[in-house]
């Protein structure tokens, strides 16, 4: 598992810089949006090209650390169908926190791993 952890918001500026970093990935990767609060289209799109790119590759792309802004973004646009969205069991809890769809991985981009819950 490879973590990515943007530092900024994703609207077009922060979307363009993740999508350098995301572009050389394979494998299964998860981007922790800990310390993001905005993700525009410009955001969503780098993310689901990536999950798309990586599972003809046979990976996948996680997110979480979501907060429940940017879950709700994902939620209403349909994102969440397409990409594993998932806290850290170890993590202070937020309000939404739920699995939605996908695949689940073993570990968190925070350094921690957990059991798979199947």
């Amino acid at each position: 598992m490879t973590a990515v952890k943007p530092q900024t918001n994703l609207d077009v500026a922060g979307a363009a810089a993740l999508e350098k970093e995301l572009a050389g990935l394979s494998g299964d990767v998860v981007v922790d949006l800990a310390d993001v609060s905005f993700v525009a289209s410009s955001g969503l799109r780098v993310m689901l090209k990536t999950a798309q790119r990586l599972k003809s590759q046979g990976g996948s792309l996680a997110v979480e650390h979501a907060n429940d802004t940017v879950r709700e973004v994902f939620k209403i646009s349909g994102f969440a169908m397409v990409v594993d969205i998932r806290e850290c069991p170890r993590c202070p809890p937020v309000r939404t926190a739920r699995r939605l769809g996908g695949s689940v991985g073993l570990g968190s981009a925070c350094g921690r791993s957990w059991p798979s819950p199947e």
